[in-house]
Formats: C-alpha cells, sequence, structure tokens
C-alpha cells in the first residue's frame, strides 16, 4: 500500500514494531465503513450512489493502470472507507494482487461480490473486479447483499457461478444506474466495461455546483497514477535528503512527510543526514538494541496523537 497514492484510496503512512506486532498508521476516515452506514441508514438516495461510483472509479481506474496493474479482488461495502464530506475511498487491500491475467487463479474476497469466473476457478484480472463493482453498485441501492442470502456455501457458488443468472437489479434505481450495472455484471469478462469506460457512462457524470456535467477529460486526468515521489516546491529545488528518503504531498492534510523507501517509516520532519541507515537502526530498535541518540522509539515518528492515524495490529 505504501507505492499508492490516490484521492480515493486510503492513504498508508507507515508502520513500526511493537511488542512483536507491525502496527499500520492508515488514514482515518471519520464516517467509517460503507457497510456500516448502510446498516444504520439503509439505502442511499441515487445521487449519493453515482457521487460515490464516480469516486470509487476512480481509484480503481487508478489500480488498474499501474504496471503492472493491481487487483483489489474484494471491492465490497465493507471495504470502502467514508467520510463526513461525502468522500469515499477504497480500503482493505489484504486480497489484493499485482497480477497479470495468467496469474491470478486464486480465490479470495467475499463470495456473493464474486464474478462467477472467479468461482469457477477460470483464469481472471481487471473484468473480475469490475464485476465486484457493480455487485456493490447493487449493495447502496438496497443496504443487502447483492444476491440476497444464501442458506449455505455451495448454494451460494451454484447460484454465482454456475447458473449463469446475474444479480438482480433493484426496481427503485433508475435507467442510467441499471444500465451502469449491468455494464458491470456481464458474465463474458470481455464484454465487461473497464474502469475507465465506466466513467464515461451518464450515471456517473455527477453534475457541479453550477449544475454542468464533468467533462471525462476532467475525470481521466484526476484519474492519472501519481508519480512515485511528489515534486518539491521551487524554494526547496536544492534540497538533498539523505539516502533513502523520499519526499511526498498528502492531499488529506495538505502537507508535505517523508518517507524511506526500505523501511517504509514515515515522519513529518524533515530527516537528519544521520537518518540515512535507517532500516539497520528498526532493526536494533526491534531485538532490543539502543539506536543513535536523539531517535525516537517509536519507529515511523508519527506522533500517535495526531488526528487522521489509526494504529492496527497485524
Amino acid at each position: 500500500m505504501r507505492s499508492l497514492r490516490h484521492p480515493h484510496i486510503v492513504s498508508y503512512y507507515g508502520c513500526h514494531w511493537a511488542d512483536d506486532h507491525l502496527q499500520m498508521y492508515l488514514e482515518y476516515m471519520a464516517g467509517g465503513s460503507l457497510a456500516q452506514v448502510l446498516a444504520n441508514f439503509g439505502p442511499l438516495e441515487e445521487s449519493l450512489i453515482a457521487r460515490y461510483t464516480q469516486q470509487l472509479l476512480l481509484g480503481l481506474e487508478y489500480l488498474h493502470t499501474q504496471n503492472p496493474y493491481i487487483l483489489h479482488r474484494d471491492i465490497k461495502g465493507a471495504n470502502v472507507l467514508v467520510g463526513l464530506d461525502s468522500l469515499a475511498k477504497l480500503a482493505d487491500f489484504g486480497c489484493s494482487k499485482r497480477a497479470k491475467e495468467t496469474t491470478s487463479v486464486t480465490i479470495e474476497g467475499s463470495i456473493p461480490w464474486m464474478a462467477p469466473e472467479v468461482l469457477t476457478h477460470s483464469r481472471y484480472g481487471r473484468a473480475g473486479d469490475i464485476w465486484s463493482f457493480g455487485c456493490l453498485v447493487i449493495e447502496m441501492a438496497t443496504a443487502d447483499s447483492p444476491w440476497g442470502h444464501f442458506d449455505n456455501l455451495m448454494a451460494a457458488i451454484l447460484k454465482i457461478g454456475m447458473s449463469g443468472e446475474l444479480p438482480p437489479i433493484p426496481d427503485t434505481v433508475s435507467v442510467n444506474c441499471r444500465g451502469f450495472i449491468r455494464r458491470c455484471t456481464q458474465h463474458d469478462p470481455g464484454k465487461r466495461l473497464s474502469a475507465t469506460e465506466l466513467l464515461n457512462e451518464d450515471f456517473v457524470l455527477v453534475p457541479d455546483e453550477e449544475g454542468c456535467h464533468k467533462k471525462k477529460e476532467e475525470a481521466s486526468t484526476a484519474a492519472q497514477p501519481a508519480p512515485a515521489c511528489e515534486r518539491i516546491e521551487e524554494e526547496d529545488a536544492e534540497e538533498l535528503l539523505p539516502v533513502g528518503w523520499e519526499r511526498h504531498y498528502d492531499p488529506h492534510w495538505s502537507a508535505w512527510y517523508y518517507w524511506h523507501r526500505n523501511s517504509g517509516r514515515s515522519q513529518w520532519v524533515r530527516p537528519n543526514d544521520d537518518e540515512a541507515d535507517v532500516e539497520e537502526e528498526s532493526t536494533s530498535q526491534r531485538s532490543g538494541k539502543s539506536g543513535k541518540s536523539g531517535k525516537s522509539s517509536q519507529g515511523p515518528g508519527l506522533p500517535q496523537t495526531l488526528p487522521g492515524f489509526v494504529s492496527e495490529e497485524c
């Protein structure tokens, strides 16, 4: 996750070891998961579904245009986090994988959202994520699993993977929404639209404040992969960082931070010249040895009380 930089993907800020546990610092989303929102408030209004759909598609397009591309493999409401400002972001990359079409043959993810070719162990790629995305739109419109409920696991596998049926679309959605869902949930993976093509659909052309629909050119620009290391400001153009350190910009906090590409350590404060070998120091800290003077024992250098961070144990 540390290489992913996109407004609609939950940011990873760093990690460190504590008591034999790897703790990760992730972006905090105050609204919780989309599944929790649906459980508490029921189906979303279609205007909000369209807004979330466009935002998440931009994040998915970013993943699918990496080299090699990244498969999420577990797109569903529980793995989407929302903010208090109608902002949605893809999260939980525990099942994700950098892969080619010919290598992704394992079953990962949650069965009601999974594509038929995944359940039948066919080789699949980005189209599997597109099917799951269509099921996510159904989930937002119904506040329920896209196929309803099954008596047992085998019944779900037979129904989704072998019956040839498509997930039912609720009658409450518009024609544009129905068309969007069906373009995602085609049984033939080759007939499903890509994330980039889906951004051209009328359903996700969300009007701006002046009532005009956003053009695909704007969405495409926003979905371009961010550079691995953001360009530093002009006044700092001559700044040289210690070996292994890079400078990145976090749009969520509108601030620069420093990241070590070998250890994954992140911190807000510019590293000193004697912090070049941070990976060796982190190893010595985990083994109980003291590090260089003036260094924090917390590892990533990120204050645990800083708003916007959440520590998870893996």
